[in-house]
């Protein structure tokens, strides 16, 4: 199976060069062949749907994988805005079904923080959704959730533009609700030997992929990589205070990723926690020489990561470096198959 890449639009934008960013961004991962950007949600982001839409007007094949919260659109609506994408842009857009972390933002809109009610309510979603994207029939859907009798969609979306949908996060719900209803699970990957001990045997399955999110600091030699990574995530008391409080949140990957922030900072000479403790980012790095990072992803893969979701991609010198990564991972495949 072909490696997929995702970048990220920036969760926060608001300064006059915001649109400059988002264009940017996008046009980059074009450039170097990444197959879609996360557009994110939470209550500080702007609208997801727009940043959607400006990604489709700005790239020719780029997707848009939008963080799509049950409590913010409902399923029909959803569904709707996809048939109109479908129908009128002929594009396509994947959806990342998060349930939120923030007990806060849930709490401000009145919605459960306990995790087995959110994942309940997302089984549900899914299930609408399914319904309505997969069937020309009417729905009739009676749920403890959401209710519909008889329910039509039109215009019909396109079979070619039926979104994949990820579904995120590393608790038993998550997985089993990926596993049920999803396309592509994904979660932020422990350091590889965890990793492999408690999440690979899970995934061992064709009916769903295994998509992890990292960021990477790459460059020719390990050296130069680790002199950028601390240069860029200096120590910092505030992020450690900051995973302090993570680690007593409800979220299983939240709690996960705190743990192992505040247990070591670099793992295996190359997994760094260090940009994490610093507070600006909830994603663990890899850093090391292009070699070294290939390397690592390639464990990754061969414990069955098909999809890796890279943060921190903000300028054209980002890319270029990951691209020379992911060109040596790519590469024994290409020689396979020639």
């Amino acid at each position: 199976m072909d490696l997929m890449y995702y970048s990220e639009l920036p969760g926060f934008l608001e300064n006059e060069n915001s649109l400059h960013k988002i264009d940017s961004i996008s046009k980059l991962s074009e450039k170097y062949h990444f197959t879609g950007t996360l557009i994110f949600h939470h209550h500080g982001s702007m609208d997801p749907w727009f940043l959607a839409s400006r990604v489709l007007h700005t790239t020719t094949k780029l997707l848009p994988l939008v963080a799509t919260q049950p409590y913010s659109i409902p399923p029909f609506s959803l569904v709707k805005t996809l048939s109109t994408i479908s129908n009128l842009l002929h594009r396509k857009v994947n959806l990342n079904l998060i349930t939120g972390v923030s007990e806060m933002e849930l709490s401000s809109v009145h919605q459960a923080t306990d995790p087995t009610m959110k994942y309940a309510r997302l089984e549900e979603y899914i299930q609408v959704l399914k319904g309505l994207l997969h069937s020309k029939e009417p729905l009739t859907f009676d749920g403890s959730y959401y209710k519909f009798n008889k329910l039509r969609l039109a215009p019909y979306i396109r079979q070619e533009h039926i979104p994949e949908l990820f579904v995120p996060g590393s608790s038993k719900d998550s997985i089993r609700i990926a596993q049920a209803h999803g396309d592509t699970a994904l979660l932020r990957p422990a350091p590889i030997h965890t990793f492999k001990e408690e999440y690979c045997s899970r995934f061992i399955t064709d009916s769903v992929n295994l998509g992890i999110r990292i960021s990477v600091i790459s460059r020719s030699n390990s050296a130069e990589a680790w002199e950028a990574a601390r240069r860029k995530f200096p120590a910092n008391r505030s992020g450690v205070v900051k995973a302090k409080i993570r680690k007593n949140m409800l979220s299983h990957n939240t709690k996960l990723m705190a743990e192992l922030a505040l247990s070591g900072e670099v793992y295996d000479n190359i997994y760094w926690m260090g940009a994490y403790l610093n507070g600006l980012t909830e994603d663990p790095f890899l850093v090391g020489s292009y070699e070294e990072v290939a390397a690592y992803l390639q464990q990754y893969v061969d414990c069955g990561v098909t999809t890796f979701l890279f943060g921190d991609l903000n300028t054209e010198e980002d890319f270029i470096h990951i691209n020379k990564t992911l060109k040596m991972l790519e590469a024994p495949r290409k020689e396979a198959i020639s």
